[in-house]
């Protein structure tokens, strides 16, 4: 909870000191668990969920700006076993992160009243809520209910069962890229986290993956 009053903290001294535009954002997140070091027995594809939170924007220059915020994240991913798996888990985890960008981006004028927008940067998550859910199939093809509660640590005791345990924070980068008219701005991004959620996957990634559609309006301009 600290955590969280922290982030909320931070957000508000940011809007209240600049003199930058304030708005609220909110779209769908396409959510994935990426995994370089698959061995062929888990497939991850996407699930969907939605992000909404707040927008701070500082121009910088006349092409150049500035861009934070603070969000609700939707994340996680579809997991199955494969054909080449005797036993296994079919599951949605859905985790929610409060999450904090540091973006710069370029706006290029395309029209009297359009502007192409473009961008990168590093964001900071905090996991917050999370569920796993679905069914376990054993070798033999009997199947059971899987329904864990996540619990964000780095450092699991195993000795809980009913538990799937995420690390509690979700460093990473992205980028973005959209169109702007008047006070409203259309954005496409992709984030991805640069440690595993898992803490005992070993080499495995596992890392959080999002591609998400953006709406945002702004209250205020300079």
């Amino acid at each position: 909870m600290k955590k969280v009053l922290f982030a909320i903290l931070l957000m508000t001294s940011i809007s209240c000191f600049s003199q930058a535009k304030l708005g609220i954002q909110g779209g769908y997140n396409l959510a994935v668990f990426g995994n370089p070091n698959n061995n062929n027995l888990v497939n991850y594809t996407g699930i969907s969920s939605f992000h909404i939170g707040i927008t701070d924007e500082e121009a910088i220059s006349k092409h150049v700006f500035f861009q934070t915020g603070l969000s609700y994240e939707g994340k996680g991913s579809h997991t199955s076993k494969t054909s080449f798996a005797l036993d296994g888990s079919t599951t949605d985890t859905k985790l929610g992160y409060l999450e904090l960008p540091l973006d710069l981006g370029t706006r290029i004028k395309l029209g009297n009243k359009v502007k192409a927008l473009a961008g990168a940067g590093l964001y900071g998550a905090i996991g917050i809520t999370g569920s796993e859910k679905g069914t376990y199939q054993s070798s033999t093809g009997t199947t059971s209910p899987v329904n864990n509660k996540v619990s964000f640590t780095n450092n699991p005791t195993n000795n809980t069962t009913n538990e799937t345990y995420v690390r509690p924070f979700d460093p990473g980068y992205n980028v973005f890229a959209g169109v702007e008219w008047e006070k409203f701005q259309l954005t496409a991004d992709f984030s991805e986290g640069f440690k595993g959620v898992y803490p005992t996957t070993g080499s495995d990634k596992y890392n959080n993956e999002v591609l998400s559609f953006s709406l945002v309006y702004f209250f205020k301009t300079k």
